[in-house]
């Protein structure tokens, strides 16, 4: 039977484009390169340090007010905005171990504390996974950014190309596919942006 798999990479092309576009916006360092194109992400410089307490070198031993001073890193107009945390799923299950003074999870689960766009909350302000953000659990890791969303600016053209040839690989009797998308991020202010970064 014939198959035409055309569908199935033009699905292929926008999830590998999505994830790009969310490298860019997390962790893309400013590299002038492949991996980064230009950008700075939030966890790559684009938001400001918000370090844990000495010896606080996993997400596990940090405490409530490691949590909190991302809080008070940000302008104070953040907390009454739309603001939000970003982790990684893996370091948000580590995350469930850190209590605060009642010996309470910080992380409080949609059905406990009901949050729009987000799974669930962490002092107040919704949680959203990304599997783009970094998972490193080591000292001096970023391991978690909290912030307004309006901090970041995401322009996305709409002239987006998919094109596939029978010509470029004809000597292997190939045919080959091209997707061309052009995206653009840029910080417009770094205290929009705490990052949570774990101590030596």
């Amino acid at each position: 039977a014939e198959v035409d798999i055309t569908r199935d990479i033009l699905d292929d092309f926008a999830e590998a484009f999505a994830y790009r576009l969310d490298w860019a916006c997390t962790q893309a360092d400013g590299g002038a390169d492949a991996t980064d194109g230009g950008m700075t992400g939030v966890f790559g410089g684009g938001g400001t340090a918000a370090a844990a307490a000495s010896t606080h070198a996993t997400v596990e031993t940090t405490t409530l007010e490691d949590w909190t001073k991302c809080l008070l890193t940000v302008d104070p107009a953040v907390l009454s905005r739309q603001a939000r945390w970003w982790m990684h799923p893996q370091i948000l299950v580590r995350a469930l171990s850190v209590k605060d003074s009642n010996g309470r999870s910080i992380f409080l689960p949609a059905n406990e504390a009901p949050t729009v766009g987000g799974i669930g909350s962490i002092l107040g302000y919704p949680v959203t996974p990304a599997h783009v953000c970094p998972t490193t659990n080591t000292a001096t890791s970023k391991v978690a950014v909290f912030g307004d969303p309006a901090g970041q600016v995401v322009g996305i053209r709409t002239d987006y190309a998919f094109e596939a040839s029978d010509q470029h690989c004809w000597n292997t009797y190939e045919r080959s596919f091209r997707g061309v998308g052009r995206a653009g991020t840029k910080i417009r202010r770094a205290l929009a942006y705490a990052v949570l970064t774990l101590t030596a």
